[in-house]
């Protein structure tokens, strides 16, 4: 069977991401941190790469995630993002859902990444769930990740931490997992576009707000 028809309540493996970076701007801004957790059956694996984006990080960005020009210096070359890319596609290649809050930001920054290490972008191939346009289907009106975990009673997180954040979201999909559950992965991949522009386009456009 297509993993297009997999109903979401029938998945039991899951890959979640999110990113803190440097700026809004996939072109020259960069990632600075990337949290990686992948929930299965047997539990919670998780991990974060720490990168130098090796460009200035925005006073915005800063005031957001923490993170200073300074205090990156000692993080590792931005081929440490290589092994997200290729856990991401090996997901994919198992049908595994990708899931995020606002994930279109974190994947293209990601293709950016894959463009300038491998030469080529990071082809979507397999399902993703973006909880952010997700909660925005189920009705609620604001959904910054803050505002969706306190709509579903998810308390005592720090947001814009990484790998706290895309643990988050594992959190709101199984909040959100009842209204979604008989729904196969392909109509919600195309329910998602129909009602999201950035995730419609594929990639979000380059300026907006900040997606927690």
């Amino acid at each position: 069977m297509s993993v297009s028809n997999v109903k979401l309540s029938e998945c039991e493996n899951f890959l979640a991401i999110d990113t803190e970076t440097t700026g809004l701007n996939r072109y020259t801004d960069r990632i600075i941190t990337c949290a990686v957790v992948n929930l299965t059956p047997e539990g919670i694996d998780s991990y974060t790469v720490k990168v130098n984006p090796g460009v200035p990080i925005h006073p915005k960005a800063s005031e957001v995630n923490g993170f200073t020009d300074e205090s990156v210096k000692a993080f590792g070359p931005q081929e440490d993002l290589l092994p997200v890319l290729e856990a991401i596609e090996a997901a994919w290649e198992a049908g595994t859902p990708l899931v995020g809050h606002n994930v279109t930001f974190d994947l293209r920054f990601l293709s950016s990444v894959s463009v300038r290490l491998r030469q080529r972008p990071l082809e979507v191939t397999g399902p993703v769930l973006d909880t952010m346009v997700l909660a925005r289907m189920a009705g609620m009106r604001k959904a910054t990740l803050s505002a969706v975990a306190a709509a579903v009673q998810i308390d005592q997180f720090k947001p814009h931490t990484a790998e706290e954040d895309a643990l988050v979201s594992l959190q709101i999909l199984s909040r959100l997992r009842p209204s979604f559950g008989e729904e196969t992965l392909g109509a919600l991949y195309t329910a998602q576009k129909v009602f999201d522009r950035g995730f419609r386009s594929g990639w979000a456009d380059d300026e907006g707000e900040w997606p927690l």
